[in-house]
C-alpha cells in the first residue's frame, strides 16, 4: 500500500473521551452561571447521554433544573464546542503512525462534524504532524460528508495515486466503507469495545469492511504485507 487514510473518530481515540470532556466544560459553565455544583451537573450529564443518547442533553439537563432552554442550550453548546478538550491517541497510534512512516507510506485523514470541533481534536492530539493531508468534510463545497466519495478522492487526488494501492481504516460501518468499497480500497474496521454509543439508529445498512480488527496495531500487517 502505499497510503493509507484513516477515521479520527473511535478510530484514533476514544470519542466518548471527547463527550466526558466537553460535559466537564459544560458544567463548569453551569457552575459559573447558576451556581449549581458542577460534579452533580457533570454526573446529570453522563447519566443523561447513556440513557437517551446525545440528541437533547442539554435540554433535559435545563427541564430538570428549571432553567430557561431558549437562554441556556445555546450557550453550553458553545461550551461544548469551543473547549479544549482533554483527549488522548489510543495506545500505540504514534508508533504505528511512525512505523507506515518507515515504510513509505503516505497517510491521510478524513473527518466529519463540525470543522472548528474537529480542528480542536486534531490540535490536542498532536496529529497534524503525522499527517500529509487531512480533510475536514465540513469545509467540502456542498453536502460531503462521509459515505460521499468526495473526501476520499480529494486526498488520493493530492496524493497522486490510485484507489488500488490505498486503505481506509475507520470504526463506522454505517458511514465509513461505502466509497472505499466503491472505488477499489482497501477497508480495515476497528472494532472495540465501547464504541456503538453513537451510532445513528436511523442509518442506512450497514457495509462490511474487507478485514476487521480488535486492536490497532493489527492493521500493520495487513497493510504492509506487500510493502
Amino acid at each position: 500500500m502505499k497510503a493509507v487514510i484513516f477515521d479520527l473518530d473511535d478510530t484514533l481515540y476514544r470519542e466518548y473521551d471527547y463527550v466526558l470532556s466537553g460535559f466537564r466544560a459544560v458544567a463548569k459553565f453551569v457552575t459559573k452561571e447558576c451556581g449549581l455544583d458542577d460534579k452533580r451537573i457533570f454526573d446529570q450529564l453522563v447519566s443523561i447521554v447513556e440513557q437517551n443518547g446525545r440528541g437533547k442533553v442539554f435540554n433535559v439537563l435545563c427541564a430538570q433544573h428549571d432553567l430557561d432552554q431558549e437562554r441556556f442550550v445555546k450557550k453550553m453548546v458553545t461550551a461544548y464546542r469551543t473547549h479544549l478538550p482533554n483527549i488522548n491517541l489510543f495506545d500505540g497510534v504514534e508508533e504505528i503512525l511512525s512505523e507506515l512512516h518507515n515504510k513509505s507510506c503516505m497517510i491521510g485523514l478524513i473527518t466529519d462534524g463540525m470543522a472548528s470541533v474537529q480542528r480542536n481534536k486534531v490540535k490536542v492530539l498532536g496529529l497534524e504532524d503525522h499527517m500529509q493531508s487531512i480533510v475536514y468534510t465540513d469545509e467540502l463545497e456542498g453536502e460531503n460528508a462521509k459515505p460521499s466519495q468526495v473526501p476520499y478522492e480529494q486526498i488520493l487526488n493530492e496524493f497522486d495515486i490510485d484507489a488500488e494501492v490505498a486503505a481506509y481504516v475507520g470504526d463506522n460501518p454505517y458511514k465509513d466503507f461505502h466509497a472505499p468499497k466503491v472505488m477499489g480500497m482497501m477497508s480495515i474496521q476497528l472494532e472495540q469495545n465501547g464504541q456503538r454509543m453513537f451510532y445513528p439508529e436511523s442509518q442506512a445498512n450497514p457495509v462490511p469492511a474487507d478485514y476487521v480488527v480488535n486492536a490497532l496495531d493489527k492493521i500493520l500487517p495487513i497493510i504492509l504485507k506487500d510493502n
